[in-house]
């Protein structure tokens, strides 16, 4: 015949069965513990996004820095490609160039002319 459990082998193992889910609770709880610790609150993250905006500049802002140096640039190209336009006359005058390498010499980009 089967064997009933006693009220003593069934009282241990529901204490037995309590003290594992109380260990296992136990982790778990650990656990989301230095999970918060680590979590940023809402508030802390609309702040650090709030710098974030401030520091980030425009797509309009950048267009215009963007063709301001741009501007810039094409100046400066321009007078070094006049003063190569002048240096090679000059040597052109001199007859330390041929006419021909004078005209090839200001035919070059990036501003070609026909001085």
């Amino acid at each position: 015949m089967d064997k009933q459990p006693t009220n003593q082998e069934i009282f241990e193992l529901v204490k037995k069965s309590s003290f594992e889910n109380q260990e296992f609770f136990g982790a778990i709880k650990e656990s989301f513990s230095e999970l918060e610790q680590k979590m940023v609150t809402k508030d802390e993250l609309k702040n650090e996004f709030a710098k974030f905006e401030t520091r980030m500049v425009s797509k309009e802002f950048f267009v215009d820095k963007l063709n301001e140096f741009r501007g810039e640039f094409v100046t400066l190209i321009r007078k070094e490609d006049n003063k190569l336009g002048v240096l090679v006359t000059k040597l052109g005058a001199r007859k330390v160039l041929p006419l021909t390498d004078i005209q090839d010499v200001l035919a070059m980009e990036p501003f070609s002319s026909s001085r």
